[in-house]
């Protein structure tokens, strides 16, 4: 870590966050479950797992942690915040394709959502085109980089989507980008897509099918049962596998807001089935990660029991003595982002004052307000130190 690097940290650590790419550095304790989660990640292990904690215990901090180790080992990694209100229901599994391709992250891209995704699967394709390779995925995806068809991807709102990104038009990638991040929104939509998407640009490929082809519901995420939205995630981890990366990971953070919103018993049981189908593999055979609280996990048995199977990470509130672990990494990062001697103007005995006076309030996010609360004190020392 370098000075502007610890700068950067110090920032977002005013705000009792550590920034993405820190998140490791600022993480004490929970050693079992840290290295538990490490080594899922590292075997590629699928499935579905809880995180299991009350309110400001941990369960963001350790997602992003995972988000950190996904993003380490070649994981395409999506993390997902559930809020009725913002169109993101878990019974609407195509509001779920929308909100995954809009938080998703590649190894190596500064680019999030469907970006920095498709870049990468297209200079693969063009790589694999010019080493005029005739077998192999890339080959059979395109039909021969004809691109009129594909039995390799089970949706066709992926293979127009992608074929599409291909031609590398930005008024095209832009559409493309804006369909997969609210699909819903274009469900009357059908001509523009085929126009856009396809018809004006056959002089990049040689699709011939004509607009009647592409029938009523072919862009329709929601039918079948939302069949088009599993279809859509299973290729989408077909794809980043094909692309060298090692799968995808889906992190749902506050999964327990999954019920506002659902008035009706129906949905609210669509949307636990769903979170079954994650965890059966059978329509996502990928990794994913579920945040949530005590009292939610007692709701599973009132609707499938069959959830309360899945692996567990229960957290506890940190330790006073973590939390002061955490205060002196604090003061390491303050001490390099300013060029200062942090621990002369702030001993370990303020420190120690500073986490027993925030670790005594009953608050619900107790970590949070202590690195807030510590940085606030080097900051005052550091200006009266000028």
């Amino acid at each position: 870590m370098d000075r502007p690097e610890a700068f950067r940290i110090v920032e977002s650590l005013r705000l009792g966050i550590p920034p993405d790419g820190a998140v490791r550095r600022f993480t004490v304790g929970r050693k079992e479950e840290i290295e538990d989660l490490r080594i899922r990640v590292q075997n590629g292990g699928a499935g579905l797992l809880y995180i299991k904690a009350n309110y400001g215990s941990g369960k963001t901090h350790l997602l992003r942690l995972l988000r950190e180790y996904g993003l380490e080992h070649g994981y395409a990694v999506s993390v997902v915040g559930l809020d009725a209100a913002a169109s993101v229901r878990f019974n609407r599994m195509d509001q779920i394709v929308g909100a995954v391709m809009r938080g998703l992250h590649v190894p190596g891209s500064q680019e999030t959502g469907v970006r920095c995704l498709f870049d990468l699967l297209c200079r693969e394709i063009q790589n694999s085109r010019a080493r005029g390779d005739t077998d192999g995925l890339w080959h059979h995806l395109t039909n021969r980089w004809k691109w009129n068809e594909s039995d390799a991807c089970e949706s066709i709102t992926m293979f127009v989507a992608l074929r599409a990104w291909a031609t590398g038009l930005s008024a095209v990638q832009e559409l493309v980008e804006d369909w997969l991040f609210q699909p819903w929104s274009y469900y009357g939509q059908r001509q523009r897509i085929y126009r856009e998407l396809i018809g004006n640009l056959g002089r990049y490929f040689r699709d011939g099918h004509p607009e009647r082809y592409y029938y009523p519901d072919a862009f329709k995420l929601n039918v079948q049962a939302y069949d088009q939205s599993w279809k859509f995630l299973r290729d989408l981890r077909m794809l980043s596998a094909a692309a060298g990366l090692k799968g995808v990971i889906v992190l749902f953070d506050e999964f327990e807001n999954m019920l506002n919103g659902l008035k009706r018993h129906d949905y609210k049981f669509d949307a636990f089935w769903n979170l079954l189908q994650f965890g059966r593999q059978k329509q996502f055979p990928g990794l994913s990660a579920f945040a949530i609280t005590p009292a939610f996990f007692q709701t599973l048995d009132a609707f499938i029991p069959e959830l309360r199977q899945f692996p567990t990470f229960e957290m506890q509130p940190l330790e006073v003595s973590r939390l002061q672990e955490l205060a002196g990494r604090i003061r390491e990062t303050h001490a390099l982002a300013f060029g200062w001697d942090a621990k002369a103007k702030v001993g370990d005995a303020i420190l120690r004052a500073a986490v027993q006076k925030t670790a005594a309030v009953p608050v619900q996010d107790r970590s949070r307000q202590t690195i807030k609360q510590v940085v606030s004190i080097l900051d005052a020392a550091f200006d009266e130190a000028q």
